[in-house]
């Protein structure tokens, strides 16, 4: 098989697949136990940990693989739409589309550039904030005149060239 042909398929494979955090436990009961309290009918193919276990971290981020990139789509959208009732078992759950290799060296790096950007906000104490999407969309937040963040829609990021390239 070519480079090509199989960076295509790791990549369309990529897109019927979720990173979640959830506690560490037994991940496939925890996760059919989600699926039911989001009333999704959709069942996840495979369930794996990502990286290695050790006692002192915070739990491994979870991928969990559909049969589909729809399906895979439809329980990130339910996950989202639960999030927002008073349910406080849905709530704490963080889910995000999973990244191809490309696309995670690309969110890392722009992670880096929006914490810059953060950090030159605080350090002239304005009322902005920065903040990366899972998307790959960079937002610009500002306090308005009660105090409360709202996004700015008309702000666009331009990304910075990278050094060394």
């Amino acid at each position: 098989m070519s480079l090509p042909l199989k960076t295509a398929m790791r990549d369309e494979k990529s897109k019927s697949e979720v990173v979640m955090q959830l506690p560490e436990k037994n991940d496939n009961d925890d996760l059919s136990t989600l699926c039911s309290k989001i009333c999704i009918s959709v069942r996840p193919t495979a369930v794996t940990r990502l990286g290695k276990k050790e006692a002192a971290k915070l739990p491994r981020p979870m991928k969990v693989t559909f049969n589909s990139p729809f399906d895979a789509r439809t329980f990130l959208a339910r996950v989202s739409e639960c999030k927002k009732t008073d349910d406080d078992d849905v709530k704490g759950i963080r889910c995000r589309p999973c990244r191809s290799p490309e696309d995670q060296a690309r969110h890392v790096a722009l992670s880096a550039q929006v914490h810059k950007l953060n950090e030159t906000a605080r350090a002239t104490e304005n009322e902005t904030s920065y903040s990366l999407r899972s998307n790959g969309e960079v937002w610009k937040f500002t306090k308005d005149a009660n105090g409360k963040w709202k996004r700015a829609t008309e702000w666009i990021f331009t990304p910075s060239p990278q050094s060394g390239n």
